[in-house]
């Protein structure tokens, strides 16, 4: 999911968007179901699995290939 994350161009949707799916996808790994009289919370989830942000990884994964202060470029 994560291939090639170091060098994507995100906007705010885009970033809703994957943390979205994250949440998604720990809830069906999970077995969770929405059900109106059990409604487990997305850090109730994130505390189950012990599973950091998708975003916190990405972010991380770019200050590894660009650390701060370097644009890419050679100088």
């Amino acid at each position: 999911m994560l291939y090639g994350s170091e060098c994507w161009a995100l906007s705010k949707a885009d970033v809703r968007k994957i943390d979205a799916l994250d949440q998604w996808c720990l809830r069906r790994i999970l077995d969770i179901r929405w059900r109106w009289y059990h409604r487990v919370s997305n850090c109730e989830v994130r505390s189950m699995t012990e599973q950091p942000p998708l975003m916190a990884t990405v972010q991380k994964r770019r200050l590894v290939v660009w650390p701060p202060g370097q644009n890419g470029r050679d100088s």
